[in-house]
């Protein structure tokens, strides 16, 4: 464990803030030691991986790895640790998927995956929720308008009857669904 403080150091040490190069350097630096870390703390190597990247100015590839990242993490990090209640924290999960509802929408497969890993990180009572779900749907939607794909209409719907179920009377959102 006494490897990965140096590293989270850098975070907030002035390296890391400046140019992309610099930036990208220790983000590789930072991947190295995740591939290279013991079994035992690689939960903590994950964990400081996306801190890092979630301190990077965000793009739609950084935020994706991030989701993946936080996925990863917390479904392999037990309930009741010290690390999944930081994890799951409004300025990290939260953060990372507040960010990726506003990317525009995407109707890659990749890209539908990782909306669907958001909803996953977004579970029954999360503040964003209803926007995951909002934001899935109309990723599907899209891509049923391209591919003709009758399965994504059926989920999007199933995916708006979710998000109606949310906004019961007097939800501020309730009537746009």
């Amino acid at each position: 464990m006494s490897a990965v403080l140096p590293l989270s150091l850098i975070l907030r040490g002035p390296a890391f803030k400046g140019t992309f190069a610099r930036t990208y350097k220790i983000l590789t630096l930072f991947r190295e030691a995740l591939a290279l870390c013991p079994e035992s703390d690689y939960l903590l190597y994950v964990y400081h991986l996306t801190e890092a990247l979630t301190r990077l100015s965000p793009t739609a590839h950084s935020i994706g790895e991030t989701v993946q990242l936080y996925h990863e993490l917390l479904s392999l990090c037990p309930e009741g640790t010290n690390l999944r209640s930081i994890a799951i924290g409004k300025n990290y999960v939260g953060y990372v998927i507040r960010q990726y509802n506003n990317l525009p929408i995407d109707v890659s497969d990749k890209a539908i995956h990782l909306r669907r890993t958001v909803l996953k990180l977004c579970q029954l009572g999360h503040q964003c929720r209803l926007d995951a779900l909002t934001k899935l749907a109309e990723a599907l939607e899209e891509c049923f308008v391209q591919c003709g794909s009758i399965n994504n209409i059926d989920e999007s719907t199933r995916l708006r009857r979710g998000a109606v179920s949310l906004c019961p009377r007097g939800h501020p959102d309730h009537g746009t669904y």
